[in-house]
């Protein structure tokens, strides 16, 4: 048995317990204080053996597993600062230690609030797929998304994803060294999809447990509530009425075979974004590439190769080529600028089509007037085509977790 941390207790000299934030079969989770009376959050593992040999394996298993949570660098993924190692009442503990996010979880802002609308689940699905998109190019596969594991985060808002389940992949992989039958479940009931109960896991497996996370928070309603076990189907159309695409969107989400739903993050974003935007055209300075996605991939030309010819991509706004060398904004400058985000967008392994479409819904948000205008070369327009630059350097920042 696992001792408990009162408050006030001080481990390894650095970090004191504040409180415990809540409790598990593996051991407790606690906020504390570090030596800079910064808040940080204190995660226990502490697996039922005894015998050295499987304290050791215990230690290896969950080292593993923390050094794939500390590649991770995302601004709306809770940083990673250190393994810790105490003897607490004769009793060898290990502890992770990780950003504290200050704010509610989703679930409880659902109890609070009731229910979201269609506009904020749409945004919040917009606001997590660029960090399933991350993560899953990491390798990693998160395994337990649910209301409970996203926080809004206080200072700015946005939804912050955590709990990435390392001490039960740990607990699971211990299960399977000492030939314990029964290893350890990862994900929530309701919101996992079948195969993760087989002890299989996919990329999309993701996906799933964000489609009924969204349908929770849309609806109000349990998982349970959503499913009919009789025929194996969901029936959320019972409690509530969405827009056809994004109806179609969570149904190919919720799929029960994985190689029926989305593939990847970037694909559901895609689907989200593209009944959102209209057909325009793209930077002659950019040509398409065949790609299998239903956008086309852009490869990035030098200035000239197309002259003045414009080709039509969906979701990508239009710029004339530039003919005037202008002091700030010169064909020259534009055609480095261009460059430099197309290989941003490759190097994070973005599809492109769907990061420009993104930058365009921005772009039109602010600029709403300027929806389906071709943007020319004239100087009065060359700010708008600097702002549309600007938006799109922003979002590669935050990719980019600058």
């Amino acid at each position: 048995m696992s001792p408990t941390l009162t408050t006030g207790l001080t481990l390894d000299n650095r970090y004191t317990i504040v409180q415990e934030l809540g409790r598990g079969g593996f051991g407790c989770t606690y906020l504390a204080t570090n030596s800079q009376q910064q808040y940080c959050v204190l995660k226990q593992f502490a697996p039922q053996v005894q015998e050295p040999k499987q304290l050791s394996k215990a230690e290896e298993l969950f080292k593993r597993e923390a050094g794939m949570l500390k590649r991770l660098q995302h601004p709306q993924i809770p940083r990673f600062h250190s393994l810790l190692r105490v003897n607490i009442q004769g009793s060898n503990c290990l502890f992770l230690v990780q950003d504290y996010i200050e704010g509610d979880s989703y679930y409880q802002l659902l109890v609070n609030r009731k229910r979201f609308d269609e506009g904020e689940v749409r945004k919040l699905l917009l606001d997590i797929l660029p960090i399933l998109e991350y993560i899953h190019n990491q390798n990693i596969i998160h395994r337990d998304i649910s209301p409970d594991n996203l926080i809004g985060r206080n200072t700015d808002g946005k939804p912050v994803l955590i709990d990435f389940g390392c001490v039960k992949v740990a607990q699971t992989a211990l299960s399977r060294f000492l030939g314990q039958g029964n290893p350890t479940r990862i994900g929530k009931p309701g919101y996992a999809p079948e195969e993760q109960f087989r002890g299989e896991i996919f990329p999309n497996s993701d996906l799933y447990a964000l489609a009924v996370t969204v349908l929770v928070l849309h609806t109000g309603k349990e998982p349970q509530d959503l499913y009919n076990d009789d025929n194996g189907t969901w029936k959320w159309q019972r409690w509530t009425r969405l827009s056809s695409s994004l109806d179609d969107i969570l149904t190919k989400m919720l799929a029960i075979e994985p190689e029926d739903r989305y593939p990847t993050a970037s694909s559901v974003r895609g689907a989200i974004l593209s009944p959102n935007t209209s057909t325009t055209q793209i930077p002659t300075r950019l040509v398409t590439e065949q790609s299998n996605s239903p956008f086309s991939i852009l490869k990035y030309l030098k200035l000239g190769v197309l002259g003045s010819i414009a080709l039509v991509i969906p979701g990508l706004i239009s710029f004339a080529l530039i003919k005037e060398k202008e002091p700030n904004l010169s064909p020259e400058v534009e055609e480095q600028i261009q460059g430099t985000i197309y290989e941003r967008v490759k190097t994070l392994k973005i599809n492109p089509g769907v990061f420009y479409q993104e930058v365009d819904i921005l772009f039109y948000q602010k600029y709403p007037k300027l929806k389906g205008k071709k943007l020319s070369d004239c100087l009065e327009e060359q700010k708008f085509r600097k702002e549309w630059y600007d938006i799109a350097e922003e979002l590669l920042e935050q990719r980019e977790g600058k």
